[in-house]
């Protein structure tokens, strides 16, 4: 980042229209989650008006623009599902519903802006920045239940959030949820910070926030969580991100301290307790080869909305339950098996071309982890937060990859580009020196200037004939 374009962001106004968009673009996801809107509104939940809003802004304000093989591929995905849908009996109302809930955030994971390095940088840090203020606040929440014994979060259910009422729990050592929904919601909360900020990071070369407090929040907020799942790819994250550089001795001395430290705390035993209690799937496993044994997905047909209610005459409604915890297998039947690949392709597309583009590899490895993870329990079933994440993430490793073209070369017409001598050459002047003017009559000369500063005086061309 140039020195002058720093001076420019140090400068900048904070209330300005692009930081405006920017918070209402993040304050949708991390702040009005889907059980804040459920209690506004359990009809408008599915619908985040606010991220839509912001989005179509941002496309207006600054050329944002949909990458065309994705928006192709959207198509095929929009139709399969409206097909299907509408073939299945699902109302308009309902329709439109799972349309934002579906396909409407893969077509966000398209969305491509026109900026320069510079320009693309600061978008992203400034959404960056946006989600460690919100991430905080709910990390300062966990905080305060701990030494409470949960009485922020059972005030806050208690008057706004009741469905998230019965998961609050009494004592330090059970699972903790968030305003952001269940334990599993939140740890995907926590570790799309996580790797946002590593993101940054890993392509810019600095923090937007101490390292070692991402760090602590990340994993004191995933563990609270007690997620099993989500602590194995934690921990896949942490080893692959910091063991593989030219620092990994010092690196893994400083993580494997951190973890012992967390450990002698009697954090992990949340989790631990967890592990030994139920296998890494929690009896989803045994649901799955239940309904496989029954039937197995379409490629290009599936039951819609009509599925859990088809299933459940076949097997059973607690089997359905818990089957539909896999949800990309439970999207499969519901639409088939290239819906989901499409949209598994769609949501990586973004991160997949800025690790080609800027060679960074962590992008996109962080992407997959991410998609894999919501794709672990319900989230991609029935939660349309964690495909708004997935579109946040998608977004700011865009502006990252680094793979636009500048806009100053862009933009400066071909006839507007100034040439400047080479320094090597003797560059003519139409000056004529001082100390040549007495004979300036007999014969004309014009001065050479050397790049070594020496003045020479040579004949001018056509002035033999004057002599």
């Amino acid at each position: 980042m140039t020195g002058a374009f720093k001076r420019d962001i140090l400068n900048a106004p904070v209330l300005t229209v692009r930081n405006f968009l920017l918070f209402l673009l993040v304050a949708s996801v991390f702040l009005t989650a889907f059980y804040v809107r459920q209690a506004v509104s359990s009809q408008l939940a599915y619908i985040d008006l606010p991220f839509y809003l912001a989005i179509m802004l941002l496309m207006a304000k600054y050329h944002g623009k949909l990458n065309l093989a994705g928006t192709l591929l959207w198509t095929v995905l929009a139709a399969l599902f409206l097909i299907i849908e509408l073939s299945s009996g699902t109302g308009f109302a309902a329709t439109v519903k799972f349309f934002f809930l579906y396909c409407a955030p893969v077509l966000v994971c398209q969305v491509v802006f026109g900026f320069n390095t510079d320009e693309g940088r600061a978008f992203a840090g400034t959404i960056v920045k946006a989600v460690n203020v919100f991430t905080l606040l709910v990390f300062f929440i966990l905080l305060m239940d701990m030494l409470t014994g949960s009485a922020v979060m059972r005030f806050l259910t208690t008057r706004l959030f009741n469905e998230l009422a019965p998961w609050v729990p009494s004592s330090v050592f059970q699972r903790h949820p968030s305003i952001w929904g269940h334990y599993l919601m939140t740890a995907g909360y926590y570790l799309a910070f996580f790797y946002l900020n590593v993101a940054y990071a890993r392509v810019t070369n600095s923090w937007l926030l101490d390292q070692r407090l991402i760090y602590v929040v990340a994993t004191v907020g995933i563990i609270s969580t007690g997620g099993k799942t989500v602590f194995v790819i934690y921990l896949v994250s942490l080893i692959w991100l910091n063991l593989t550089g030219r620092h990994g001795v010092r690196n893994a001395i400083a993580l494997t301290t951190f973890l012992l430290l967390l450990y002698w705390m009697g954090l992990f035993d949340i989790v631990l307790e967890r592990f030994g209690a139920t296998d890494l799937s929690s009896g989803r496993n045994d649901a799955v080869d239940a309904v496989f044994s029954v039937e197995l997905p379409q490629l290009f047909w599936g039951y819609g909305e009509g599925f859990s209610s088809y299933m459940a005459a076949k097997v059973s409604a607690f089997t359905v339950e818990i089957f539909s915890e896999y949800s990309l297998l439970s999207l499969a039947f519901k639409f088939g098996v290239v819906f989901v690949v499409l949209m598994v392709v769609l949501m990586l597309r973004a991160p997949v071309m800025a690790a080609c583009c800027s060679g960074k590899w962590s992008l996109a490895f962080m992407g997959v982890l991410l998609v894999f993870y919501f794709s672990t329990f319900n989230a991609f079933y029935g939660i349309p937060d964690s495909y708004l994440l997935c579109s946040l993430y998608a977004i700011v490793v865009s502006m990252l990859g680094g793979f636009r073209e500048e806009k100053s070369s862009r933009e400066r017409p071909r006839s507007a580009k100034r040439r400047d001598p080479p320094r090597n050459k003797p560059q003519l002047e139409p000056c004529i020196d001082v100390s040549l003017q007495s004979r300036r009559s007999q014969e004309g000369f014009t001065r050479v200037k050397h790049s070594a500063g020496t003045i020479v005086a040579r004949p001018s061309v056509g002035s033999h004939g004057k002599r």
